[in-house]
C-alpha cells in the first residue's frame, strides 16, 4: 500500500512540476503571439501608406516609361498613338486622371485616402487578448476536431484584436468557455501528466514557429523600409514624402521629354 501511495505522490509532484513548466511557456507563448499580431498590423498599415504615397507613383513612372518607348517606336514607323484623335501627339500617351489626381503629402491625406488609424492597442486590450489566447489556443489541446475549432476561435480574436474591438474579444471569450470547458475535472493524475506533456511539446513548436515568422518579417523589404522611416522621424524627416516628392519630380520630367518627342515629330 506505502508503494502505491508513493508512487501516486511522485506523480503529483511530477504533474506539479511540469504544470508549472508549461505555466511559463504559456505565458511566453502569449507575449509572442500579441507581439506577431501586433508587428503584422503594424507592417499593413504602413505598407498601405507606402502604396498610397509612393507604390502609386511608381507604377505611374513604370507606364510614362513604356509609354515613351512605344512613342518612340511609332514616331520611327509613321503610327500614331492608338485611337488618337488630338491634334497633340502628345495627348493621348499622358494619363489625364493621374494628372488630376491629387496625390497626398502629409498624414493628414494619407489617413483620408487608406481609411487605416494608427495601431495603438490599450495595455488593457493586449491584457484581454492574452487572457483569450491563453484559454483557448489551439495547442493547448490534443483533439483533432477541437484543435481545428480553436483555430477558428484564434482568427477570430486576432482580427478582433487587430479592430481593437474589445466587446468583440469578450464574446469570445465566452464562446470559448462554452465550446471548451475543462478537461481536468474528468481526469486522473496520470491522463493531467500525459495531457500537459503534449501540450508542453504543443506549445515549444509553436514558439518556434513564431520566432521564425517574427524573424522573417523584420527582415522584409517592407519591415526594412518602416525602420528606416521611423529613423528619419526622430531625425526630423518625412522619409515617404520625400520619395514622393522624388518621384513626383521623375513623372514631370517623364512627361516633359514625352512632349519634347512630340515636338520632334511635328517638326518631321
Amino acid at each position: 500500500m506505502s508503494s502505491i501511495s508513493d508512487t501516486a505522490s511522485v506523480s503529483r509532484q511530477e504533474l506539479k512540476r511540469r504544470q508549472e513548466e508549461l505555466h511559463g511557456l504559456k505565458r511566453s507563448l502569449m507575449e509572442r503571439e500579441l507581439e506577431l499580431s501586433t508587428l503584422r498590423s503594424e507592417l499593413h498599415i504602413f505598407e498601405a501608406s507606402y502604396h498610397r504615397t509612393v507604390g502609386v507613383r511608381q507604377a505611374e513612372l513604370e507606364r510614362l516609361k513604356t509609354s515613351i518607348l512605344e512613342f518612340a517606336a511609332n514616331l520611327d514607323s509613321g503610327v500614331e498613338a492608338p485611337g488618337s484623335t488630338r491634334k497633340d501627339p502628345a495627348a493621348d500617351w499622358m494619363n489625364p486622371s493621374f494628372e488630376e489626381f491629387e496625390f497626398p503629402h502629409d498624414e493628414a491625406d494619407l489617413s483620408d485616402l487608406t481609411g487605416e488609424e494608427p495601431f495603438a492597442p490599450e495595455e488593457s486590450l493586449k491584457k484581454l487578448f492574452r487572457e483569450a489566447a491563453r484559454r483557448f489556443h489551439p495547442d493547448l489541446s490534443n483533439d483533432p476536431d477541437e484543435i481545428g475549432k480553436r483555430h477558428d476561435l484564434m482568427a477570430r480574436l486576432n482580427a478582433a484584436y487587430l479592430e481593437m474591438d474589445a466587446d468583440r474579444i469578450r464574446e469570445l471569450i465566452e464562446e470559448g468557455e462554452l465550446a471548451f470547458p475543462d478537461p481536468e475535472a474528468d481526469e486522473s493524475v496520470r491522463q493531467r501528466l500525459t495531457r500537459v506533456l503534449k501540450q508542453t511539446g504543443q506549445v515549444r513548436h509553436r514558439l518556434l514557429q513564431i520566432e521564425s515568422t517574427l524573424e522573417s518579417l523584420q527582415k522584409s523589404d517592407m519591415a526594412r523600409l518602416r525602420d528606416f522611416c521611423e529613423t528619419g522621424r526622430d531625425e526630423g524627416r518625412d522619409v515617404l514624402s520625400e520619395m514622393a516628392e522624388e518621384a513626383d519630380e521623375k513623372i514631370d520630367n517623364l512627361k516633359a521629354r514625352i512632349v519634347r518627342l512630340a515636338d520632334d515629330c511635328s517638326l518631321m
